[in-house]
């Protein structure tokens, strides 16, 4: 008789209870009701840091271009990736960088860039980005930037990021700021 209370015991003590299965379901759902939230906030905020790090990255990109070809390298933005969209002045639904020697703003165009009125060459478009994810990017009313050929800008110019939601721009901005000098830097 010992032995089958003994084993009896066993069987009963294996498990959990529908009472405990419902207090630690009950006690996940709460823990995850506060988490979802801020993991929510965490992606937003890495989206916005993404596009801040890749816009700085096109615009290093296109001082040292201006440096090394000794010309004029401009930074616009682009609905398509290929040409510039004067009318659009949001650098977060894509832009493009490439060689503006005629400071025309049109890419592919046929111009004598050496000046040796030999051989017409193409603007070359260096690099195109199509539009981020919930970012805005914004210089005021500018569709594009420049470097000169000695890779200073006209200006400081501070590009406004912020993270858009539908139509609506919210939460906190970052700043990229590009000083006369051509220096790039965040705040």
């Amino acid at each position: 008789m010992k032995n089958h209370a003994k084993t009896t015991d066993k069987k009963r003590s294996a498990g959990f209870t529908l009472i405990e299965l419902i207090i630690t379901i009950s006690i996940a759902a709460i823990l995850m009701s506060m988490a979802v939230p801020s993991y929510k906030n965490m992606i937003d905020s890495n989206r916005l840091s993404t596009g801040t790090n890749e816009f700085i990255s096109a615009l290093i990109l296109a001082r040292s271009e201006a440096l090394k070809r000794s010309q004029n390298v401009r930074v616009c933005t682009s609905a398509d990736s290929t040409n510039c969209s004067a009318a659009e002045t949001d650098f977060g639904k894509g832009w493009v960088v490439f060689v503006d020697c005629d400071d025309d703003g049109v890419v592919g165009t046929a111009v004598d860039c050496d000046g040796d009125a030999a051989t017409p060459v193409v603007t070359e478009l260096i690099k195109a980005r199509s539009s981020l994810s919930n970012v805005q990017i914004k210089a005021g009313t500018a569709s594009f930037f420049e470097y000169n050929f000695s890779g200073r800008s006209a200006g400081t110019v501070t590009f406004n990021v912020q993270k858009k939601v539908g139509g609506t721009v919210e939460g906190p901005v970052k700043d990229i700021v590009v000083s006369r000098s051509g220096r790039i830097r965040t705040q």
